[in-house]
């Protein structure tokens, strides 16, 4: 279940990955930051909307509401400060530096959640973490402006709502937070959109809907992830997200890696396959059933069948 958690983490980030680039995109021509995210959201709380209209399914009462509204109020800190971030720094810096968040998940996980931790996993994570910053020091030559604290800044907030939606993953049905989540963005955004509020054209309103449908997409595969995964488990996973950003920015904004990208990333790819066999051990061992050659040969109760009862 552990390996299928983090294939369903890994394809989460790829399409939000897809959805960032789309919003910088937007961006670059001169849209606020908040009236992007803010329409995409009123796009995808309407598609929910829809949703439950045309399937006749009722949503579930939310068991603990104060939960999903502070997944969605750290959501918003999170895509402000990493979109906040993009105006300082380059789409491949800003998706490394916030690929910090995975050791912030583990730590807040530990302190807060009480999940236990194996030394091998830590240094499953220092390990990837060394790789994130062997790639991205040799390019960033912004440490001095806003843009390093924004995108730390966006990686604390970002470690913060993945350990609460492990938590509301447990009892929560996936549509209903889906919508009180975006429903509690919106109105977090309302006032700012409707005064930064500018029609959009048709080519921004079809790219808006993209993001929307996508980014619907990434919060569902990541909710099933973290609702048969620990976030301890995933958190070296968390580091796809700087390779799709490496990928897109390569493909689109002519990014050329250096022999430090190719270190760094074997760090990374190290990191992850590390913790994968640890949990794929303890998983092993979990499972296995207790042979009869493991009980007393000397204690026949424990071995004998129970005589079938009279009626």
């Amino acid at each position: 279940m552990q390996t299928f958690g983090a294939i369903l983490l890994i394809a989460a980030y790829f399409a939000y990955s897809l959805t960032s680039l789309i919003i910088y995109l937007l961006m670059e021509e001169g849209i606020s930051i908040i009236l992007a995210f803010g329409i995409q959201n009123v796009i995808m709380l309407s598609l929910l909307s829809l949703r439950f209209i045309f399937t006749k399914k009722k949503m579930v009462k939310p068991k603990r509401f104060s939960r999903i509204f502070l997944r969605s109020f750290t959501g918003v800190l999170y895509s402000l400060a990493y979109f906040k971030a993009l105006t300082f720094a380059s789409f491949a810096e800003v998706g490394l530096l916030t690929n910090s968040f995975p050791l912030f998940v583990v730590l807040i996980a530990w302190i807060f959640l009480g999940e236990k931790i194996s030394v091998m996993q830590w240094v499953a994570l220092i390990v990837g973490m060394l790789g994130v910053w062997l790639i991205l020091v040799p390019n960033v030559n912004s440490f001095i402006h806003g843009g390093i604290f924004y995108a730390t800044f966006a990686s604390v907030l970002w470690a913060i709502s993945l350990i609460i939606m492990q938590k509301v993953t447990d009892y929560e049905d996936v549509y209903t937070y889906l919508f009180l989540f975006y429903l509690c963005s919106t109105l977090m955004l309302m006032p700012f959109i409707v005064q930064q509020f500018q029609m959009p054209t048709q080519r921004q309103m079809f790219f808006y809907s993209l993001a929307a449908i996508i980014s619907i997409l990434a919060q569902t595969l990541m909710f099933h992830a973290y609702k048969i995964s620990s976030a301890a488990e995933l958190a070296p996973y968390n580091y796809s997200f700087a390779f799709f950003h490496f990928l897109l920015a390569r493909g689109l904004f002519k990014f050329e890696p250096t022999m430090n990208f190719y270190v760094g990333a074997a760090l990374v790819f190290l990191g992850g396959v590390i913790n994968l066999l640890i949990f794929e051990r303890r998983d092993s061992i979990d499972v296995v059933p207790p042979n009869e050659d493991s009980l007393s040969e000397t204690d026949p109760e424990i071995l004998a069948e129970p005589p079938p009862q009279k009626e």
